[in-house]
């Protein structure tokens, strides 16, 4: 009786051990690591431009210096049931115009010539945190001083 709760005893002691190298084993592996809520650290974003919701309003707000802008079009996708972007709603410290086309809204920013890391290059105002989670930035394209086209990314 005693030799049997000895084997079970250093069973138990063995599979915990295992238990808890595993454990160590997989969180210490890179690869099996991933951020399912959302980085709050801003130096790990690598996209060019990003879409924030603060303060009852969507920013869109730039991620990197990018220097030779002449001008920027983007275009913002959305469900019309479920959002309304209107001009007078949209600020900007550049030369702006848009249009609506329907389910997209496309909005033109002209005489840049640079954007600087973390500014915002609009703001549009009376936008719920609903509304945001609906927008989405469709298509970014930078028209720069020799007329270069480029295409930019962009996050969430």
């Amino acid at each position: 009786m005693a030799s049997k709760l000895k084997e079970n005893l250093i069973a138990f002691i063995i599979a915990i051990f295992l238990t808890w190298w595993v454990i160590l084993a997989i969180n210490s592996s890179s690869n099996l690591a991933t951020d399912i809520l959302g980085t709050k650290n801003t130096a790990k974003i690598t996209s060019d431009l990003s879409l924030v919701y603060k303060d009852k309003s969507l920013e869109v707000v730039s991620n990197k210096n990018i220097p030779n802008v002449l001008n920027l079009t983007l275009e913002l996708s959305f469900n019309k049931d479920k959002v309304q972007i209107k001009r007078e709603d949209i600020d900007s410290s550049y030369s702006i115009s848009s249009s609506d086309n329907g389910w997209n809204y496309t909005i033109i920013l002209q005489n840049i010539w640079e954007l600087k890391k973390w500014s915002i290059l609009f703001k549009i105002n009376n936008i719920t945190k609903e509304q945001f989670d609906n927008i989405n930035l469709w298509h970014i394209q930078v028209i720069d001083n020799n007329w270069k086209i480029l295409d930019l990314t962009s996050s969430k």
